[in-house]
């Protein structure tokens, strides 16, 4: 049995070396990312992925992307780098070599069949998911990825963004990396200024492929938003009572609105006492009956009746919610608004609080 197995071994082997011999590469591993695609989150399917060609060799690197042959406008286009050792040195051998990733040096690029004209839009991805080694300079800020284990990278461009210049049709399609080979500097906060040979740097783009943007189907959301507001107490075990102003399932009415792809729902409200502004609030999503998502705090209730106007806005953005978010700057539109007034004596706010009412 032992020879057998033997036998068997020397006749691969002998093939293998005849293989190389006259210089046919054994072929390239089916990856997952060439399987069927999943839904997106708007359950809207996607083809088959497509693969790109490598690319060229840029300082010894290439690239090609996996992507889908079709999405409806405004959906977040899923787009997998894969990079590997081009032909060309110089880069440098062993675990010393490191590709500075960060999510801004990826674009997409698009051209229309048959125009001249660009759009250009940069990665929304803010978790590109990859092994990663921390640089020396800059253990906190710097991503990277060894060049001796390249792994694939996955990201997301938002289509939104695009807005009404993305109209349905057929595009050439490729993604640009743009890496400086200077890496960062913590101590300074930004990059140091001095080349470094064990960092990948220039500008290294995919070969085209064709992505059809398909119209976008209409789709509708259903919320419960407040036709009036009310003075409430709120407490917690281990804090006292405290006044708000929100609203209840008995002071909602079910409306209906129509949502465009790759946008974001937000609630803004504002509040303010005798034509002056006191306070104002912003936060993803849209408010819900009894919660803080719709809840004006009066803490530093002291007595005396309350008179307060609350403006509340719902609205769509395509700029996606997080610290510092700034909705107005990305195709933003109100779905709904309403100024409510709210007015309680200084004898019905204290009965709130005291919970006697």
């Amino acid at each position: 049995m032992n020879g057998f197995v033997s036998t068997i071994d020397l006749v691969i082997g002998v093939a293998l070396s005849w293989q190389y011999a006259f210089g046919e590469q054994p072929p390239e591993p089916t990856t997952a990312l060439q399987s069927k695609a999943v839904s997106t989150p708007d359950t809207t399917k996607l083809d088959d992925l497509q693969v790109s060609p490598w690319s060229q060799a840029v300082r010894g690197l290439q690239c090609r992307i996996h992507l889908p042959r079709s999405i409806e406008q405004g959906l977040p286009l899923p787009v997998t780098v894969d990079f590997r050792k081009g032909v060309t040195p110089p880069i440098p051998s062993g675990d010393e070599g490191y590709i500075q990733v960060f999510d801004k040096y990826f674009s997409l690029i698009l051209s229309r069949d048959g125009s001249k004209s660009e759009h250009i839009l940069e990665s929304n991805n803010y978790d590109p998911g990859m092994p990663v080694i921390w640089s020396p300079h800059c253990k906190h800020y710097t991503r990277q990825i060894t060049r001796q284990a390249i792994a694939p990278v996955p990201h997301s461009f938002h289509l939104a963004r695009l807005g009404e210049q993305l109209r349905p049709g057929v595009y050439s399609c490729r993604v640009r990396l743009q890496s400086p080979d200077v890496p960062r500097d913590c101590s300074k906060q930004w990059e140091d200024g001095k080349p470094d040979p064990r960092y990948w740097g220039g500008e290294l783009s995919s070969d085209a492929v064709k992505l059809e943007i398909l119209a976008e189907k209409p789709k509708t959301k259903e919320s419960l938003l407040p036709k009036r507001l009310r003075l409430l107490r709120q407490s917690f075990p281990k804090s006292k009572p405290y006044l708000v102003v929100n609203y209840t399932d008995e002071d909602a009415e079910r409306l209906v609105f129509k949502i465009r792809n790759g946008y974001h729902v937000g609630t803004s409200h504002t509040e303010s006492k005798d034509g002056v502004f006191v306070s104002g609030g912003l936060h993803g999503g849209p408010p819900h009956a009894g919660t803080s998502s719709a809840t004006i705090q009066l803490h530093n209730y002291k007595g005396g009746p309350i008179k307060l106007t609350v403006e509340m806005e719902l609205f769509e953005t395509c700029e996606s919610t997080g610290h510092f978010w700034s909705p107005g700057n990305c195709g933003y539109k109100t779905l709904w608004k309403r100024t409510f007034e709210v007015e309680y004596t200084e004898e019905e706010a204290k009965a709130i609080l005291n919970g006697s009412n």
